[in-house]
């Protein structure tokens, strides 16, 4: 028998919302499903990774798009890591900052493993979101393998048409992008696709496997 209970761990954390301004609160940590009768109260996600598997679904990530530091960089360049894909723009006050926040403290609480991992965030605002403007919007978040990625409009389009997202884009209205989160495996297969309700331990749990997919 499960049980569903809020998780009661916690973290503060202070996020941008929009540019130059951000703000600070209480991050909840997850949703987990304890198993009664079990001595040790084991947790596990209620969203798991397994209800998401994309494999053989989504083809392999492939992309050539230019990081925060103004540097080409494809697919090739994070071989060997577990990739996970958000597209975004710095300018969202609302689903970026909480995705972002709820990635790193996933990638974080990986222990040794966060090394292995890399979250991409794709702008959908390619001629705001210069690279300076991605890195300095990203600093925020003080996580080393969370990196900006921007581009032409075209080659923005690339990557979404493959992993078949999209953000319409009305006039004199911020664009409408989705929150999926794509987790790739370090040989650039697509492993899942964890959606807007899953908590931290669906992102961690869906990054670990991907890792395990590792040659």
């Amino acid at each position: 028998e499960i049980e569903q209970t809020l998780a009661l761990d916690t973290a503060p954390i202070t996020w941008p919302i929009g540019r130059g301004k951000t703000f600070s609160g209480t991050y909840h940590l997850a949703l987990n499903a304890v198993r009664k009768g079990d001595d040790e109260k084991e947790r596990t996600p209620v969203n798991g990774p397994d209800s998401n598997r994309v494999a053989g679904l989504l083809p392999d990530l492939r992309f050539d798009l230019i990081d925060d530091h103004g540097r080409q960089v494809n697919e090739r360049t994070f071989q060997g890591e577990a990739v996970a894909v958000y597209f975004g723009y710095a300018g969202c006050g609302d689903a970026c900052p909480l995705t972002l926040a709820r990635l790193v403290t996933a990638v974080r609480a990986m222990g040794p493993e966060a090394a292995r991992v890399r979250l991409l965030f794709v702008t959908v605002q390619p001629r705001m979101d210069q690279p300076a403007v991605l890195a300095s919007y990203l600093s925020a978040y003080d996580c080393r393998y969370l990196i900006g990625l921007t581009g032409t409009d075209s080659d923005l389009r690339a990557l979404a048409h493959r992993l078949r997202a999209a953000w319409p884009v009305m006039s004199g209205n911020p664009p409408v992008h989705g929150t999926a989160l794509y987790v790739f495996a370090p040989r650039g297969h697509a492993v899942s696709m964890v959606t807007n309700d899953g908590g931290v331990n669906d992102v961690a749990a869906a990054l670990t496997i991907a890792l395990d997919d590792a040659p």
